[in-house]
């Protein structure tokens, strides 16, 4: 598959359900295209664009004005079109682990059995999940013996993150391995690197099976529940956080600001969105997933970020 196709237009979204107050008016929402899709289980986005994916459709959408979806892109049937989603040099970057490509600005740039599950970039280079490790966009290999759960950078350095198993982090080429402390505690599941409160890059583990997040060399932070890391995003003040809890309120779902080692909820999901699925900050805007569950749509949530401050 060396294009993608265009469709046509999209469902008009619902609310959303602030903690303090009524929704604010310059809150945006999406909803989904379709049902049972995972529409905002994937998010990625510049400044001026910001892309929502629905995998179990293999279709990415991008978010328009006033809730709408626009320029839709679809993969073919099986694909997991959009499993992977990153921004490379500008241009979206699009995973389809089940035809195992890498598509960047609509073109295939990498194939592999198994690769695009999990995509991270920063400026031109991406790294891509496989079956046994990572492909980075030189071609650089990583053999890690399984499938990572998340991806990220940190200066020259790949790091790899996997939920399960008894190693939860790797690092560095040939990548070495640090054993999982907490049995069970999904730590690897999702991975971000932000500045500190020294402006120094801190690399993050998301461990939402304890329902925390650890900073490298630190304790861990959160509130123990609600599968809280199992999304993060980078705030635009040095030591700040976005972290989402799909799993709060069974399954409602929940988005938490961090700083330091204070975790305040301060936006709420509905029952059975599974709000904080994905989170990125874009613009100004902090963009939130909620696919739900079966016989959803799936919806996407923008706030801007100083809104959300507690």
């Amino acid at each position: 598959m060396g294009a993608v196709a265009l469709l046509a237009g999209c469902d008009e979204p619902g609310g959303a359900e602030f903690l303090e107050g009524n929704e604010p008016p310059s809150a945006d929402e999406w909803a989904g295209p379709m049902l049972d899709g995972g529409f905002g289980s994937r998010l990625a986005g510049t400044a001026d664009r910001v892309w929502a994916a629905s995998p179990f459709a293999d279709r990415v959408d991008e978010l328009g004005p006033a809730g709408s979806l626009q320029n839709p892109l679809t993969g073919e049937s099986g694909s997991f079109f959009g499993s992977g989603l990153a921004i490379v040099d500008g241009a979206l970057a699009i995973g389809a682990p089940g035809r195992g490509e890498v598509l960047v600005g609509g073109k295939v740039v990498a194939t592999l059995p198994g690769m695009g599950g999990v995509l991270a970039a920063e400026g031109a280079r991406w790294v891509a999940s496989t079956p046994s490790g990572w492909r980075a966009s030189d071609s650089t290999p990583g053999t890690l013996g399984v499938r990572p759960s998340a991806l990220a950078w940190l200066g020259d350095e790949v790091l790899a993150g996997s939920a399960l198993g008894e190693t939860a982090l790797w690092a560095g080429s040939p990548p070495v391995g640090t054993p999982r402390e907490q049995a069970y505690d999904e730590r690897g599941y999702a991975l971000v690197v932000c500045p500190d409160a020294n402006g120094q890059p801190l690399a993050w583990a998301g461990a939402p099976g304890a329902g925390t997040i650890v900073p490298a060399g630190g304790a861990p932070v959160g509130p123990g529940t609600g599968r809280f890391g199992a999304a993060m995003a980078c705030g635009s003040e040095a030591g700040v956080l976005w972290v989402g809890a799909p799993g709060a309120d069974a399954h409602a779902g929940a988005l938490y600001r961090v700083e330091g080692a204070e975790a305040v909820q301060v936006l709420a999901g509905a029952p059975g969105d599974e709000l904080g699925t994905a989170v990125l900050l874009a613009g100004g805007r902090v963009f939130v997933g909620a696919p739900g569950k079966a016989d959803a749509t799936g919806r996407v949530i923008a706030t801007p970020e100083s809104e959300l401050a507690p």
